[in-house]
């Protein structure tokens, strides 16, 4: 299916900023307009151009590209060292939900089983989790 600029961006692991700076540049192709309300998408073929773009470091001009990639913490129930799983305890909570740490912590090893990485914690992974733990409390 069809996806937004944002969407793209996330999936490629860059801020939409910097994906649209590498899109001016050649270095990722141009999305496609929708005819009924103009907005910008990726089609099928276009996020697998773009992912390998990502993956290869060969742009859609030819030109090489070097992608920084830092070192992605694995966040999990067991390993807490940083605070991210008590932030996101505490985003569950400003939601509305009255959940103890233990609930989280099944919640995360039912959905996220070996993980998650820092950068993957968007609104789609806190939605998940939300609703997985308001059905479930």
């Amino acid at each position: 299916s069809v996806c937004s600029v944002t969407l793209m961006a996330e999936k490629l692991s860059l801020s939409r900023e910097r994906f649209y700076q590498l899109q001016k540049a050649g270095i990722f192709p141009p999305p496609v307009y929708s005819i009924v309300n103009k907005r910008p998408f990726y089609t099928c073929q276009q996020q697998d151009n773009c992912l390998e773009i990502k993956k290869t470091g060969i742009g859609f001009n030819g030109k090489p590209v070097i992608f920084n990639n830092p070192r992605k913490q694995i966040i999990s129930s067991h390993d807490n060292n940083n605070g991210v799983y008590e932030n996101l305890m505490t985003i569950l909570k400003r939601m509305g939900l009255k959940i103890t740490k233990k609930m989280l912590t099944n919640a995360m090893s039912r959905f996220y089983p070996g993980g998650l990485k820092e950068n993957d914690i968007n609104g789609t992974k806190i939605k998940e989790l939300f609703n997985y733990l308001k059905q479930n409390t």
